[in-house]
């Protein structure tokens, strides 16, 4: 008979400790009912205020890259249009070339065309590869803030 006596004080014992963690955690939702707050102190919301932060700053992190992104692209298409300028000006300074070897009026008259159309292009290069671009020179290097040609 002592062995049921013990068993009886053991379970006796569980289930009494069942009831109080179970008044517990009613307690506490009627505090959270209450107060319309998930913790009254900073070590209860911890773990999901970790995570809202982690995932705050995942999205953070996300625009600023498909800022910089664009920012890129962007620079990329300003760069592509200098390329293309400088391309066009290439080409016109060949046509002023191909006039020049073609005759049809006086050879210092010639020679003078040439030499504008060269000054010509050759300012048109130096304005295209000194392109600005948000307080940056494309094409300065490693100095971004000195203008690469003079």
């Amino acid at each position: 008979m002592t062995t049921t006596r013990i068993a009886n004080f053991a379970a006796n014992a569980q289930l009494v400790n069942l009831v109080l963690r179970t008044q517990a955690r009613v307690n506490e939702s009627e505090v959270q009912v209450a107060s319309e707050k998930k913790s009254q102190t900073y070590a209860g919301i911890a773990s999901e205020a970790e995570r809202l932060v982690n995932i705050e700053n995942s999205r953070n992190l996300l625009d600023q890259f498909v800022q910089n992104n664009n920012l890129e692209d962007l620079r990329l298409s300003t760069t592509d249009t200098v390329y293309e300028g400088i391309r066009k000006t290439i080409s016109d300074f060949r046509e002023q070339v191909f006039i020049y070897e073609g005759g049809g009026q006086t050879i210092e008259q010639r020679v003078l065309d040439v030499q504008e159309a060269a000054f010509r292009a050759m300012k048109d290069i130096e304005t295209h590869l000194n392109q600005d671009f948000n307080g940056r020179f494309l094409f300065g290097g490693t100095r971004v803030t000195t203008q690469p040609v003079d």
